[in-house]
């Protein structure tokens, strides 16, 4: 079992958690060095799902042969390769499940950064990829969104990265 790639304080609130409707507010700090699994900034997140490729989808500008979304669904998530993977290999990062990151939402820079972090502090963690729900605007790899980091539903989920 790989290290642990965080750590987790849950005594003290974390301060940079603005969110009215997390009542949790764990401290969470990453370990740095650390050679574990841990959620993917969003800038490694879009990074995979474009895989060096210019598709509105992961994988394709055909979202049927990508993505589970609200015309194909069956309204339900699916397992995980059921639909054609992207130039990385990597299946479904467009539909299915939104999937977490590691950055707190905010606007994106104005200005041209090479593999950008999130803001500083923020009321919700960003998540990419759109979901079973969604239309295909949703789904598309540029589309983003985000939730109060207590968030919980079928049309959330995550992929991990190794650090």
């Amino acid at each position: 079992m790989p290290p642990p790639s965080y750590y987790i304080d849950k005594v003290n609130q974390d301060t940079l958690n603005i969110s009215l409707y997390d009542d949790v507010k764990w401290t969470i700090w990453p370990i740095i060095g650390s050679i574990g699994y841990r959620l993917p900034t969003e800038a490694q997140w879009e990074y995979a799902a474009r895989s060096h490729v210019p598709f509105e989808y992961a994988g394709s500008s055909d979202l049927d042969s990508v993505a589970w979304y609200n015309d194909n669904s069956g309204s339900r998530t699916h397992p995980v390769a059921g639909k054609k993977s992207n130039a990385f290999g990597l299946c479904e990062m467009s539909g299915n499940v939104f999937e977490w990151c590691w950055d707190w939402y905010a606007d994106y820079d104005k200005n041209a950064t090479t593999n950008p972090t999130g803001a500083e502090k923020g009321a919700g963690r960003v998540s990419r990829g759109g979901s079973w729900y969604d239309g295909a605007w949703g789904c598309r790899v540029s589309n983003r969104s985000y939730y109060t980091p207590t968030y919980r539903g079928s049309n959330m989920g995550f992929r991990l990265s190794l650090q």
